[in-house]
């Protein structure tokens, strides 16, 4: 009983736990990381991560007092926000990601994809169509794939 107890208290203080505490939290990050040079708006973060607009303005209390992310600008009422790119998580954040890029065929054939999860669709289709692009040139390539960069 002690052993649990212990266990959760630990992992509820563990910064990495804290920081991608909730699903949304993880997507908005995950936008920011793979458009590190974009100013973006609550709806076009919300569309690009599949999450409400009330989901976004919680989590992004949370990353700007970290520093993570910054309003950068208003136009006609409208919010803008980008990725603090100086930000020593981030650039931790960022190199973990480009990692999990190159594992992306091993992650992608162990994980569910749930029907909803947008981005992961567009990760697993770009992942497809680069297998077939690597049977036909009869190599495994190593760059990592921006999905959100799919037209």
């Amino acid at each position: 009983m002690r052993e649990k107890k212990a266990e959760r208290k630990y992992t509820e203080q563990s910064p990495f736990v804290r920081l991608l505490e909730t699903p949304g939290r993880v997507k908005i990050l995950d936008i920011f990381l793979r458009k590190p040079q974009t100013e973006l708006s609550a709806e076009d973060i919300s569309k690009l991560a599949d999450i409400s607009r009330s989901t976004f303005s919680r989590n992004k209390k949370v990353l700007i007092k970290l520093d993570l992310i910054s309003k950068v600008r208003s136009e006609s009422g409208t919010e803008y926000y980008s990725l603090n790119q100086n930000n020593e998580i981030n650039k931790i954040l960022a190199k973990a990601q480009t990692e999990l890029f190159r594992h992306k065929k091993y992650v992608s054939k162990r994980t569910e994809i749930k029907e909803k999860d947008h981005i992961g669709k567009i990760a697993i289709t770009e992942a497809k169509g680069q297998a077939k692009r690597d049977d036909i040139k009869g190599e495994d390539s190593e760059s990592p794939i921006d999905p959100l960069s799919i037209e």
